[in-house]
Parts: C-alpha cells; sequence; structure tokens
C-alpha cells in the first residue's frame, strides 16, 4: 500500500495566484524537459484550462496509445494466455490477479445477502442460444425489452406466476412474455427456455473441478447449493 499512496496531495482553489502558479511550473516543466507537455487552452472558451501531458518517454502515455506488448505469448501471464474456447468460471476474470483466496471473495457476497433486506433478485439471461445452423433464436436485441419487463415484474411482485419451475430455477411461461408484434413459434420459444439436464450434468462436473481447487475455505453454503442442483438434476425427468 505504500508504493501507492500519492507524495503530496494539493487541494485546487480555483484562484487567479493559483492559475499563474500553474502556468509557471507548467512552463519551467518545459524548459526542464525540453518537450511541449503543458499547453495553455484558449482563454476566452476555456479560461484557467490547461492540457497536460505525459512525458514523451513515458510508456504509459495514453494519450498517444502507446501499445506495450511482449515479444513472447507465454510472458504475457495467465489472463491473456487463456485458452480459446474454454469457459472462464472465476466472476469478472479475477482469478489471476486476485490477492487473496477467491473463496473468501465468494464468502463476502454471501454475508452482504444477510445485511439487505430485501435481498437482491438474480436472473441469468443468455442471448446467444442457436440452432442447429447456428443461427441465433432470439430474433436480436431490440427485442430484449421484452424479457426485461418480464423479469422486473417478478422483481417488483415478488411473484412466480407466469414461470415454469425447473431444475436450475425458474424460467418464463409463454403467455407471460409480451410478443405483440412479433412472431416466434411454439417450437423456437420451448427451445429458447428449454433446460438440458445432460448438458447441465456434464456443466456440473466441470463446476467441481474448478470450487474443490479453493479447498477447505470454499463457503459450506455454495457446496450445499451445488449438490442441491446435482439432486435437482439426477432426479427430474
Amino acid at each position: 500500500m505504500q508504493l501507492t499512496k500519492p507524495a503530496q496531495i494539493y487541494w485546487c482553489d480555483g484562484t487567479e495566484e493559483e492559475a499563474h502558479r500553474i502556468v509557471e511550473i507548467g512552463m519551467n516543466q518545459e524548459k526542464v524537459e525540453g518537450q511541449p507537455v503543458f499547453h495553455p487552452l484558449n482563454n476566452k472558451t476555456y479560461p484557467h484550462s490547461y492540457l497536460h501531458r505525459s512525458h514523451p518517454t513515458d510508456v504509459a502515455r495514453t494519450e498517444h496509445l502507446t501499445y506495450i506488448c511482449l515479444p513472447d505469448h507465454d510472458a504475457a501471464g495467465p489472463n491473456n494466455n487463456w485458452k480459446v474456447g474454454v469457459l472462464r468460471r472465476d466472476p469478472m476474470a479475477m482469478l489471476p490477479f486476485c490477492g487473496y483466496n477467491m473463496a473468501d471473495y465468494f464468502g463476502h457476497w454471501l454475508q452482504m445477502e444477510g445485511k439487505m433486506n430485501p435481498p437482491v433478485k438474480i436472473f441469468f439471461i443468455n442471448w446467444f442460444r442457436t440452432d442447429e445452423s447456428g443461427k441465433f433464436l432470439w430474433p436480436g436485441f431490440g427485442e430484449n425489452t421484452r424479457i426485461l419487463k418480464w423479469i422486473i415484474e417478478r422483481a417488483n411482485r415478488s411473484t412466480r406466476e407466469g414461470a415454469r419451475e425447473t431444475p436450475i430455477g425458474w424460467v418464463p411461461e409463454r403467455g407471460s412474455l409480451d410478443f405483440s408484434g412479433m412472431k416466434i413459434s411454439k417450437e423456437k420459444f420451448k427451445r429458447l427456455f428449454n433446460v438440458d439436464r445432460e448438458e447441465w450434468k456434464a456443466e456440473l462436473e466441470e463446476g467441481q473441478t474448478f470450487l474443490a481447487q479453493f479447498g477447505s475455505r470454499m463457503p459450506q453454503r455454495i457446496w450445499d447449493e451445488f449438490h442441491q442442483l446435482k439432486t435437482a438434476l439426477e432426479e427430474s425427468r
């Protein structure tokens, strides 16, 4: 933490004296470094405003879109080295950068649930289900509000009316979605909200491997949910 603390903090007061002092500091910097990094803007349109650029030798000079790369692909680190087509299960792809056991991260959010009244409702949406030919089943982003409307209604009314229970949760019934001005066949609707139990069983096998890597610090509640889902899938027809 010591390395990330600023050497000092300067509070701007917006006075004329301060404006002249900023100009003087910027101009002196140019004289010392010999590079035009400080530019006062048009005082009529942008009074007391200045553009300050980092030094041209600074490799992190974002205003010039510096591109930093490594010659060896394997040296790019675990995040950039992730295999194409392999599902990342860690939240926000942060596992390679987390400085503590991710099981503690999971436990933190489980604790947060008890501090929220009422707790937040979580809905999962997959807009990208495809048919045998690879075409998307859902007609497009312009129709997403139909699903969002269904979600908001359930979140506000705390009701499962218009929803069908499955081993992984509740999915919309056809009559509960507003399809006015839009045609969607019964077959396509069924495929959109189908829960393939065999796919989910295979998913659980990979998920178990992922959870096990965190050892005994993994919250028991997560393992309980895992086993409940596994049982529900095995018992369902």
